[in-house]
């Protein structure tokens, strides 16, 4: 949008640069530091020194909590006074009871305080340790020695029985009883889940989900059995841990070996199996996993695989990564004999290309060794569905500095130059910018943000820093009582995003005020016996009199005398604009005779600033001058004409003898 004139804020703030060095708060919290049995659930922060507090709109929830595993959560809080109460909801997921420290932490620019001298400061991290003597969960236990007690407590879905005419265990996923579990590195292969049962088994990687803080959540990819049964859920002993145990295996809590029972409903009678579709490999990289590129795809089975000369997959391609489909095809897998028991699935071309990549293994692609003896008898494959999904790493760049600076003061975006620069490590790759300039009051609970701009720009300077120039078409001003904040995110020619992130500024223009008229002289019902010649007659003094440009002034009496009508540009030493007496004589205001005076200011473009009236009263003591008739006269009319005889003359104001004289 186009401006026409300075582009100034609807509303005004007051918020000034903070400086933490300038005054310094002194924090405590309720209950003390200490050791508890569980973390107590509400604290009461109490900050001394600040006149009042407040919640800094931008710096986030007051509190954080972290435990002794490293799980964190932060906590809102309510305000009065100096005080502020921070409770743990009852939904909170963060474990109050681990054995160990638990660090209770202030956080830095969550709070802003108003001094009653000096300028607005915002909070700086001050942390609180409690110490826990609950349960053992933590790393913190006096006995340490690695414990085998992280349990499988849940499947999703539940495996008590699988009802296949419900749902299916494609996505297995599997919750265990601690927070902040991972999978052994050294695990490799053996990080694994088994499923065996009538005609079926296969093996699937062990793959992280979701973390809880209390719970940790795998998943694995299986295909559906076919037949009802009873069926084991296996997995070995240590193949997870916490980050104690990874670090060491003779210390923390690991996974105990899982065997689970469980029952197949609604599928086929297991009566009716003709042929054993149980010989099934471990796949590397795990069907479902996220990858950069595949390049070949190993399949480990239990004894020696066979398969019929020259066989050969189609490996599909479908460029949405959530698609369960197969797609369209991409290439030719061709299959090769691995070391021991694996079989080496080699793509004719790399799969690098963003997308999901599918393989479908059809059933009895492969047997085991009694089946080749015997094809009445051993094992084959059952149908497996393989797929991938490449992620292309996306391209990032660092930005290095930018203009304005965190915490800068600015005083205005100018019209036609870059108001917001940003320097990086590359660029060249950078092709545009999205930008969002948001001010924020400091000062009132109640105020909303004010969006100054939200843009995007392919601006570049000369130096071929991205940047987005003002086209308004006119300054920007930010006030000194504003903070602004900038939100960025920078992208590639492609959309694809390079940087995104968050900094602060401070305005620093004064803040524009309405101009009034603050007194005047004469004052409202003054007596005044004469405008003196070559002294100020009429003075205005105002909020802002640099403002002021020019006076348009009139004088008239109660009786409709004219006294004055003139345009004044003069100034008084000490700035005020006023109306000085260059008549050459003292212009003499009678007793008993009321002046009004109309007014107007006006600024430089000759914009009205103030307008109005006020009335005051005369002094000198009214009557005729004597005019003596052997004396030789000197008469002017107050428009400066020489009146040649003093007989007979109109009543009015003229000049006799260089003296101003009123006829009545």
């Amino acid at each position: 949008m186009k401006l026409n004139s300075t582009f100034v804020l609807s509303s005004v703030l007051a918020f000034s640069a903070f400086s933490v060095a300038a005054q310094e708060a002194n924090v405590s919290i309720s209950p003390a530091p200490g050791e508890y049995e569980t973390l107590p659930t509400e604290f009461v922060l109490t900050i001394d020194g600040p006149v009042s507090i407040k919640k800094n709109i931008t710096g986030g929830n007051p509190l954080l909590i972290t435990a002794p595993s490293g799980t964190s959560q932060q906590v809102t809080g309510t305000f009065s006074g100096n005080t502020v109460t921070c409770k743990i909801p009852s939904t909170s997921t963060l474990a109050l009871d681990e054995s160990g420290d638990y660090i209770v932490a202030l956080r830095a620019n969550s709070i802003t305080y108003t001094w009653e001298e000096g300028s607005p400061t915002k909070s700086v991290l001050t942390e609180f340790t409690y110490t826990v003597k609950g349960s053992s969960q933590g790393g913190g236990d006096e006995d340490n020695t690695v414990k085998y007690d992280i349990d499988l407590i849940k499947t999703t879905p539940s495996l008590n029985p699988l009802d296949l005419n419900m749902k299916t265990i494609e996505t297995l996923q599997l919750t265990f009883n601690m927070g902040g579990l991972k999978i052994d590195p050294a695990a490799g292969d053996n990080a694994m889940v088994t499923i065996a049962g009538p005609s079926y088994r296969q093996t699937a990687q062990l793959m992280p989900n979701m973390d809880t803080g209390t719970v940790t959540v795998f998943k694995a990819f299986f295909n559906d059995p076919k037949y009802d049964g009873k069926y084991t859920l296996t997995i070995p002993e240590g193949i997870l841990g916490d980050e104690q145990w990874i670090a060491n295996h003779e210390l923390g809590h690991a996974n105990a070996a899982v065997s689970l029972e469980f029952t197949v409903e609604g599928g086929l009678d297991p009566s009716t199996i003709t042929t054993d579709l149980s010989f099934n490999p471990i796949v590397t990289p795990g069907v479902g996993t996220k990858v950069n590129e595949i390049k070949e795809v190993k399949l480990l089975f239990d004894t020696t695989p066979y398969w019929k000369e020259d066989l050969e997959f189609t490996v599909y391609y479908q460029s949405n990564l959530q698609s369960t489909g197969m797609g369209s095809e991409f290439t030719k897998a061709t299959v090769k004999k691995g070391e021991g028991n694996a079989v080496i699935l080699e793509f004719g071309e790399t799969a690098e290309k963003a997308g999901q990549y599918a393989i479908n293994v059809a059933e009895g692609t492969f047997w085991n060794e009694e089946h080749s003896i015997n094809p009445n008898g051993g094992s084959l494959n059952g149908e497996q569905k393989l797929y991938w999904m490449v992620v292309v790493p996306q391209a990032t760049v660092e930005v290095t500095s930018h203009t304005p600076a965190t915490d800068a003061k600015v005083e205005s975006f100018v019209n036609g130059e870059a108001g917001i620069v940003f320097d990086t490590d590359d660029n060249e790759l950078v092709d545009t910018l999205e930008v969002k300039v948001t001010g924020y009051e400091l000062d009132s609970e109640n105020a909303s943000p004010v969006t100054i701009l939200s843009a995007t720009s392919k601006e570049k300077t000369d130096e071929g820093l991205i940047c987005w120039k003002n086209d308004t078409g006119a300054d920007i001003i930010l006030y000194d009582n504003y903070n602004y904040e900038v939100s960025y995110t920078l992208l590639d020619a492609d959309g694809g995003k390079l940087a995104e992130g968050i900094f602060e500024f401070n305005g620093a223009s004064k803040v524009a005020v309405a101009f009034e008229v603050t007194s005047h002289t004469p004052a409202t019902d003054a007596k005044v016996a004469a405008f003196v010649n070559g002294e100020a007659g009429i003075i205005f003094d105002s909020n802002d009199n640099a403002r002021v440009e020019k006076l348009q002034v009139k004088v008239e009496s109660t009786e409709g005398e004219t006294i004055l009508d003139a345009v004044s540009t003069e100034k008084t030493a000490d700035g005020q604009i006023c109306w000085k007496n260059d008549t050459g004589v003292d212009i003499d205001l009678l007793e008993d005779t009321t002046y009004e005076v109309t007014y107007k200011l006006l600024d430089v473009e000759g914009n009205v600033l103030a307008e109005g009236s006020f009335k005051f009263d005369g002094a000198t003591a009214s009557g005729v001058s004597l005019i003596e008739a052997d004396r030789t006269n000197v008469i002017f009319n107050i428009q400066g004409v020489q009146v040649k005889s003093a007989n007979n003359l109109p009543a009015g104001l003229y000049i006799i003898n260089g003296k101003k004289t009123v006829i009545r």
